[in-house]
């Protein structure tokens, strides 16, 4: 799904370059009531595994998916799709593509860290 997501979303640069460059969204122009679906995913993160854990296990990634569709459906009823594209360009490309690889290099070099100290272990003994 999240491969989907992203090949998606650069189909979507590649097709209309133009809003990744030119479309920005504009935060501070926006209203409250925008900020009630990002409120909603907060709330469900925090509510849902105590007010309803086996269903909020079974089914968290698509009452993710629903909060995010909402908030992109507030942003491009505000600012219209050609920004709601470029926001989530900017999230997907900019901000979680760049957290996962951080994540990755660093997972991949306690790994790489804790097999020397294995194989210093053994040399030891």
């Amino acid at each position: 799904m999240r491969l989907l997501v992203l090949a998606l979303t650069a189909a979507l640069l590649v097709v209309f370059p133009q809003a990744a460059g030119a479309a920005t969204l504009d935060g501070a122009a926006m209203t409250w009531p925008f900020a009630l679906p990002f409120a909603g995913l907060l709330l469900s993160i925090a509510l849902g595994p105590l007010l309803f854990p086996k269903l909020w296990h079974a089914h968290y990634g698509k009452i993710a998916a629903a909060w995010s569709a909402a908030t992109l459906a507030s942003i491009a009823w505000f600012a219209g799709g050609q920004v709601m594209f470029a926001t989530l360009a900017h999230a997907v490309l900019g901000e979680y593509l760049s957290f996962i690889v951080l994540l990755f290099a660093l997972l991949h070099r306690r790994r790489r860290h804790s097999r020397q100290r294995r194989y210093q272990g053994y040399a030891l003994e």
